[in-house]
């Protein structure tokens, strides 16, 4: 193979070392075992033609990852070494030092990486475009401050990264140009607050990918701040962000702010009680911190004749949206669904726990989103046949649906999925009470082109 460009390792069994019971014995060349010298060797004899390597699960140890970076001739711009829990922050120094080209490095889930590596990576390797710190648990602030020094940045995640926050974010991406960033991933990052979404706006107009699931203190402010701030916007996750309403995917300001940044879902809610004896530890949430925030019809009938007039508001602004994920934004409702989600170039939206959400929105649904291809709705628990029906019957792409969880639907789905969905390649009716196996088989002898079907607990 002497003209290998990319080679994936990613889950493989490789041993660093030939007797396991005898500590720091070397490794040896075998036929029938895959060892590191087995790879180094192979690396030598690509040189400079293998530009990608994925080592991610493999168990590499950080001498190993030293060892390969020292491999005389290679020249790796791409390394995905994700999963290997022993690699830390000299084990990445030693690797940028020698690999000097790298522009993707994935390390996600190393859990022993702190802020300093991202420092390494700065200093030694200021081409960097493409940066996964995923689940590194460790990084604080500084880890985020300082990437305006990587100018040609154009991928960042930060997920499951808790000590990140706002005020450093805002240091990272605003303080100078940052031209080519398209993608930011800040999953479960629950310091972000709606401060850093507005600057981001400002600063960088031109993404096209922005996930903030479980980012908790996200509001409606950030909504509006996302859809006035950012045309180019193709895929966008406010999964979970409990205060998320119908205000701010239709573009429109709250009449008053009574709950405003003390609401539950701000972290705030559960305040400590000194009657602890007798009515446990936390104090539950007042009926202010509860309250839904629904639009009234009059505010949504001055919002469409303002459409009318041309002047699109809220998430309709961002028409080259193709990926949306509002799940578990419990306080939506038909109204917000039905004015808000009309996009010709969506195909793939997630409604999970939704619970807002009727068989009306599912009729908007399959009227205003026609290049519709995945649709989630797990959990809605208000959907009945008649609304997937006229999903199904509109949708004629659709590859992929979740409709578990849901016991208002039947058999006659079933039937009418049999009927309509001739592209359906992936389906999930799990724990539907209403459902039987009998229906389930005609279902799959009418579509045999379906190559998932999730039947969980199905009677």
């Amino acid at each position: 193979m002497p003209n290998v460009e990319k080679l994936s390792l990613s889950g493989c069994t490789i041993s660093y070392e030939f007797d396991p019971y005898v500590k720091g014995s070397e490794t040896r060349e075998s036929a029938s075992v895959l060892t590191f010298v087995n790879i180094k060797a192979f690396l030598k004899q690509q040189g400079k033609k293998l530009t990608s390597l994925n080592l991610s699960k493999t168990g590499l140890p950080g001498s190993s990852l030293r060892e390969l970076a020292a491999v005389p001739g290679i020249a790796i711009q791409k390394l995905n070494i994700a999963g290997n829990r022993d690699l830390n922050d000299d084990d990445i120094l030693a690797l940028v030092k020698k690999q000097t080209g790298l522009t993707s490095l994935n390390v996600a889930m190393c859990g022993e990486l702190t802020s300093q590596t991202v420092l390494h990576i700065e200093t030694h390797v200021p081409q960097m475009q493409f940066l996964n710190f995923s689940k590194c648990r460790r990084m604080r602030e500084v880890a985020a401050s300082k990437l305006y020094t990587l100018p040609g940045l154009q991928y960042i995640s930060f997920a499951e990264c808790p000590q990140v926050t706002s005020k450093a974010l805002i240091a990272g991406f605003c303080s100078k140009p940052m031209p080519h960033l398209s993608s930011i991933c800040l999953a479960h990052c629950t310091l972000v607050r709606d401060e850093f979404v507005e600057a981001l706006g400002k600063a960088v107009p031109h993404l096209q990918e922005l996930d903030l699931t479980s980012c908790l203190a996200i509001t409606d402010r950030s909504v509006h701040a996302i859809a006035a701030s950012f045309p180019e916007l193709k895929r966008l996750s406010v999964a979970w962000c409990k205060n998320v309403t119908d205000y701010g995917i239709l573009g429109l300001e709250k009449p008053s702010e009574e709950v405003g940044a003390k609401r539950l879902c701000e972290l705030n809610g559960g305040r400590f009680s000194r009657n602890f004896g007798t009515i446990g530890f936390f104090s539950p949430p007042s009926a202010a911190e509860m309250t839904v925030c629904k639009i009234t019809q009059e505010e949504a009938l001055a919002l469409l004749a303002q459409r009318d007039a041309g002047l699109p508001t809220g998430l309709q602004r961002l028409a080259r949206l193709r990926v949306l994920d509002l799940s578990t934004c419990q306080q939506l409702s038909d109204l917000g669904i039905t004015c808000a989600i009309r996009f010709r170039e969506l195909v793939c939206l997630r409604l999970n726990m939704c619970t807002g959400v009727t068989d009306q929105s599912l009729v908007a649904i399959a009227t205003n989103v026609p290049s519709l291809e995945e649709l989630s709705i797990s959990q809605c628990y208000q959907v009945t046949d008649e609304g997937v029906t006229t999903v199904v019957k509109r949708l004629q792409r659709l590859t992929f649906l979740d409709i578990s969880c849901n016991d208002k639907l039947t058999n006659r789905t079933l039937a009418s999925i049999s009927q309509h969905c001739r592209c359906l390649q992936k389906l999930d009716v799990s724990l539907c009470s209403q459902m039987s196996h009998d229906a389930l088989d005609k279902l799959q002898y009418h579509l045999p082109h379906l190559v998932s079907l999730q039947s969980r607990l199905v009677v």
